[in-house]
């Protein structure tokens, strides 16, 4: 796998990430992208209301997709873009980091020694004026 193009709003931002990650190509335009024939999978992420929208384009010409949750917003998208991966054959893979996250990560620590199967549900709310000992994670 070749990461090769780096798609930001600005060209100073699109360059700055190129240069971290070591992208061969930096661009403003997403069409630049989508339409380069030598790329044939994308990674988006992006700001969630335009997920759906480039989910579609990319599958329409042929690219697989790794989107950041949440794929789309509305039913309607996502019905489009069911029907296009299908005709497609193509693959969408959306993308779930909560799972790296450090409270799950230490609740994972905390239940490590357990042999049992057990069922956690786990809810991120986010208190920034709150801090919970760590003792509370039972």
């Amino acid at each position: 796998m070749c990461i090769r193009d780096s798609n930001t709003s600005t060209p100073v931002n699109a360059r700055s990430v190129a240069e971290k990650y070591g992208f061969e190509i930096a661009v403003t335009d997403a069409s630049e992208v989508l339409n380069n024939s030598n790329i044939s999978g994308v990674f988006i992420a992006t700001r969630h209301d335009s997920h759906g929208r480039y989910v579609k384009n990319a599958l329409e010409l042929g690219k697989q997709v790794f989107v950041e949750k949440p794929l789309c917003i509305s039913y309607q998208e996502l019905e489009e873009i069911r029907v296009i991966a299908e005709l497609k054959n193509d693959r969408v893979m959306v993308g779930f980091n909560r799972r790296f996250s450090d409270p799950l990560i230490d609740m994972k620590n905390h239940f490590s020694n357990c042999i049992e199967p057990f069922t956690m549900t786990y809810r991120a709310v986010s208190y920034t004026h709150l801090t919970l000992p760590t003792s509370d994670l039972v």
